[in-house]
């Protein structure tokens, strides 16, 4: 049970940190303020922001309702209700996942430029 309770606590709080995180500064970047871009263990530039939010924000999304899923296992040990709930978190992860190739794609060839902030639309080669 406080494993559960831990766990859940745990999965709300990175899946709603992740989301706040990456959410907070998007309309600055949109605005061009390349300063805002968060530090990731990865190199994110203002051009490319907006496709990694494609798949970042599902996945973040789906983390939190992960974690409150255990959370509500935990309190309630109905595992039929705690299945029920999982279900759409996993499809929304899956959903979020194949926006990383396109963030690859947008990071590699620039292009589609819809999905660019306006700022660094003319800067794209």
């Amino acid at each position: 049970m406080l494993r559960d309770l831990l766990l859940g606590l745990f999965g709300l709080a990175m899946g709603c940190g992740m989301l706040y995180g990456v959410l907070r500064p998007a309309p600055a970047i949109w605005r061009g303020d390349e300063s805002r871009i968060p530090i990731l263990p990865w190199r994110q530039t203002g051009q490319t922001y907006l496709a990694f939010l494609l798949w970042t924000v599902p996945v973040s999304i789906a983390l939190a309702v992960f974690g409150a899923d255990i959370l509500f296992y935990a309190f309630t040990e109905n595992k039929e209700a705690a299945a029920a709930i999982a279900k759409p978190a996993v499809g929304l992860a899956l959903l979020g996942t194949p926006f990383i190739l396109v963030n690859v794609f947008v990071e590699v060839f620039k292009r589609p430029r819809c999905l660019m902030p306006p700022p660094y639309r003319s800067r794209a080669k």
